[in-house]
């Protein structure tokens, strides 16, 4: 468990400091400082599925009720768990499955800009970021979509 962990503050100070959204000082309109907010939302994203399989290894393999239950459990901090907007990420669980999703730059739920799995056009920063069991289900153009 102390290595659980450790694993996750590691995580969590590598992603959050090199993806938090207060790094942006230097973008230069909106459209800069949205595409940074798709970034972070992805990483904050990426991380939490990194925290969520620790979680189910730790517990026959059910997912957490929400997300509030990785700041307690595994002092995961509060802070990520909200997009690049600074809203907070949607999530619901069965126990065996997820959904992840931060609803862009408007926070209102929008249809599907792409086929499954893929991603939405070049500067939809008003398109969801969605997650479904540690899977894209649609992400943005020009973010790395690789989980860890």
């Amino acid at each position: 468990m102390f290595r659980t962990r450790l694993l996750i503050i590691v995580v969590t100070i590598l992603f959050g400091v090199n993806t938090a959204p207060q790094q942006v000082a230097g973008a230069q309109d909106s459209r800069d400082r949205d595409f940074v907010a798709q970034i972070a939302s992805v990483a904050a994203m990426g991380n939490i599925v990194v925290v969520l399989n620790l979680y189910a290894a730790d517990h026959g393999g059910h997912f957490p009720d929400n997300l509030q239950s990785l700041v307690g459990s595994y002092k995961f901090p509060d802070w990520s768990l909200r997009d690049g907007w600074k809203r907070p990420l949607y999530y619901y669980s069965t126990g065996t499955s997820y959904i992840l999703i931060s609803y862009g730059r408007s926070g209102q739920p929008d249809s599907q800009t792409s086929t499954a799995g893929g991603v939405s056009g070049e500067k939809e920063y008003e398109a969801d970021i969605v997650l479904i069991n540690g899977a894209w289900a649609q992400s943005p153009t020009g973010v790395d979509r690789e989980l860890s």
